[in-house]
C-alpha cells in the first residue's frame, strides 16, 4: 500500500507546519489552490505577528506552558513552534534557555519559581476549569496566573472523537491560534476578538 509521510511535526515554525497543505493540495491535484491558501494564512500571520513586533521588552507577559503529570512537568526547548507562536503573541517563555525543539521534564520545585514569575498560564493538559487544576495542584493556587484568572487551555473546539482541534485544524491555521494568543497577552489590542481554539479556565 503505498503511504506519504507528513512531517508537519518537525516543523520549528508554525508557517512551516501549515506548508504542507501544499504537497498534499498537490498529490490531489490543487496544487495551485494549496498554494494560494497558504499564502492566504502566511498574509495573514505575517501583518499580525508584525503588528506586535514593537512591543517593548517590558510589555512582553511571561507565559508558562503544560501542567505537571505525575509531579514531572514537561516543557517545549526555545525552537519549539509553540514557543515562536508566543514571541510572534508579544510574549515570552518563562522557561527559556534551553536549545532544541523537544520537550525536556523540570521537577516540580523548578516549575514552581517558574510559574511564581509567570503572568500567564496556557496548555494546562486535559484540564478544563480552574477548580480541578489547583485541586490537583494546590501549590500553585497563589502563583500569579491562577490569582489572576490568566490560565487558558487550546481545548476549546472538540473533533467528533473528542480530540483537541487545535492539534488538527490548528495545524492549517496558525493565524487563527496567533490571533487567540494576542487577544490572550494583550487583549486591548484585538478587543473584538473571540478566542476559538482557547478557552480561558473559570
Amino acid at each position: 500500500m503505498p503511504y506519504v509521510f507528513v512531517g508537519d511535526y518537525l516543523e520549528s515554525s508554525p508557517q512551516g507546519r501549515a506548508e504542507w497543505l501544499v504537497p498534499i493540495a498537490a498529490m490531489c491535484g490543487l496544487f495551485d489552490d494549496g498554494t494560494a491558501r497558504f499564502g492566504e494564512i502566511a498574509r495573514a500571520y505575517d501583518t499580525l505577528r508584525d503588528s506586535v513586533a514593537t512591543l517593548s521588552d517590558g510589555s512582553r507577559p511571561e507565559v508558562m506552558f503544560n501542567a505537571p503529570y505525575r509531579d514531572v512537568w514537561y516543557v517545549p526547548g526555545d525552537d519549539n513552534y509553540m514557543i515562536r507562536l508566543i514571541r510572534d503573541a508579544g510574549g515570552e517563555y518563562v522557561c527559556r534557555g534551553v536549545e532544541g525543539q523537544d520537550s525536556r521534564p523540570i521537577d516540580i520545585e523548578e516549575a514552581y519559581v517558574a510559574m511564581r514569575r509567570a503572568e500567564v498560564w496556557i496548555n494546562t493538559n486535559d484540564y478544563t476549569t480552574m477548580v480541578a487544576l489547583v485541586a490537583d495542584n494546590p501549590r500553585f493556587a497563589s502563583t500569579p496566573p491562577v490569582s489572576e484568572g490568566r490560565v487558558y487551555n487550546n481545548n476549546a473546539r472538540t473533533t467528533p472523537a473528542g480530540g483537541s482541534d487545535f492539534w488538527e485544524s490548528g495545524v492549517v491555521r496558525p493565524h487563527i491560534i496567533l490571533r487567540d494568543l494576542v487577544g490572550i497577552l494583550h487583549p486591548g489590542l484585538l478587543p473584538n476578538h473571540r478566542l476559538v481554539y482557547y478557552e480561558q479556565l473559570q
